[in-house]
């Protein structure tokens, strides 16, 4: 991680009156270092622990100060609109459209605002993004995004991966990118706008995570997730809405770091209208549904049952979570699995479910002791 170093003068008692008897000026001084770590302004946003001077380099803003008041929390943003990419080079880089906080005034047009960020060093091996505020226009009947962001890695020079595509209201949700270890592989954020978009916000704050730290997600995980209890929702899931169908074309890895002393997960519904996702062929049910009948939009649990034994189904979708057949339930029950790594997948494909809006899914999880 980069470091500052700097001069610092030493007050020492009894100086004053007796500079004479100083044998060099050298004395006076000492070296001052300290990490340019995360840091959390004085207005509650992440920032990094600089100079002053550093922070004005960097065309920051200062807000309360760190590392014993030698340095400060420094604030960047890139809110350039730029088709080829505004350039974020900074860790801890707020990605926002130009007027924020203020909605992205309306265009004739459709609109690209890229932001192309760029390796601190060669030890970086993801970019994590905060969606701090995400609002972009999406069909509520459908769920079909009229604007979206995107994320695309330039892993190596003839390869690039896609990441969701996300949209409707996701404040408060992350996904973590995985840029690889060659030093000039990059992660491309593209926000998309229609013509007749009237109501775009971002605010994304773009962090970068070194090789060698413990807190590096599982590859091929979209959102990271550790404690003993935790809870999670669907890129684009808005806690208390039924009215908007779930994102279209999901496909993606949600990881829950295993504790120890524990060896099982159990999985429950945030609330009695936080799940739901169609069966078969798109059809709606207001009642579970699990194992082969889900392939259109489900979520998969490994090794999923009532109590974690065989038998076993993968797959959860309909109206509710829950394992019993043929008849389904409901009312939601609670999934538990043993397989480890403990994780869940999200699919959904490209068609709409009918007249009906499945909003998703919204989860809690506690792991079990052994």
């Amino acid at each position: 991680m980069e470091q500052t170093t700097m001069f610092a003068l030493l007050i020492i008692s009894g100086l004053v009156g007796h500079l004479a008897a100083v044998p060099s000026p050298l004395g006076l001084f000492t070296v001052v270092q300290f990490p340019n770590d995360a840091c959390t302004s004085t207005s509650g946003l992440t920032g990094t622990c600089v100079t002053a001077a550093q922070c004005s380099e960097r065309s920051g803003t200062a807000n309360g100060n760190c590392a014993a008041s030698f340095g400060v929390c420094c604030l960047v943003s890139a809110s350039t609109c730029s088709s080829s990419g505004a350039a974020v080079t900074y860790n801890n880089t707020y990605i926002r459209n130009p007027s924020y906080p203020s909605v992205y005034p309306t265009s004739t047009s459709a609109t690209t605002c890229a932001y192309k960020v760029t390796k601190l060093n060669a030890n970086i091996c993801q970019v994590r993004l905060d969606f701090q505020t995400l609002e972009l226009g999406q069909t509520a009947s459908t769920g079909a995004c009229t604007d979206s962001i995107q994320a695309v890695l330039s892993i190596e020079s003839s390869v690039t991966t896609s990441y969701p595509a996300v949209c409707g209201t996701s404040s408060g949700h992350h996904m973590y990118l995985d840029i690889g270890a060659t030093a000039s592989n990059t992660a491309t954020i593209t926000v998309s706008l229609a013509a007749s978009s009237a109501a775009a916000k971002w605010n994304v704050l773009a962090s970068q995570i070194e090789c060698n730290t413990n807190y590096l997600a599982p590859s091929g995980c979209a959102m990271y997730l550790t404690g003993v209890t935790g809870s999670w929702s669907m890129y684009g899931y808005k806690d208390g809405t039924t009215t908007t169908e779930h994102l279209w074309n999901q496909n993606y890895k949600v990881c829950i770091r295993r504790e120890s002393g524990y060896c099982s997960i159990r999985h429950t519904a945030q609330s009695s209208t936080s799940f739901d996702l169609s069966s078969a062929a798109n059809a709606d049910t207001a009642i579970s549904v699990s194992g082969a009948t889900c392939y259109a939009d489900f979520i998969g649990i490994p090794g999923g049952s009532l109590d974690g034994n065989p038998a076993t189904r993968d797959r959860y979708c309909g109206g509710a979570l829950g394992f019993t057949n043929p008849t389904g339930v409901p009312v939601s029950q609670a999934i538990i699995s043993k397989m480890v790594p403990f994780e869940v997948t999200v699919h959904s494909d490209g068609t709409e479910t009918g007249s009906a809006t499945p909003y998703g899914v919204a989860l809690n999880y506690q792991q079990l002791a052994c």
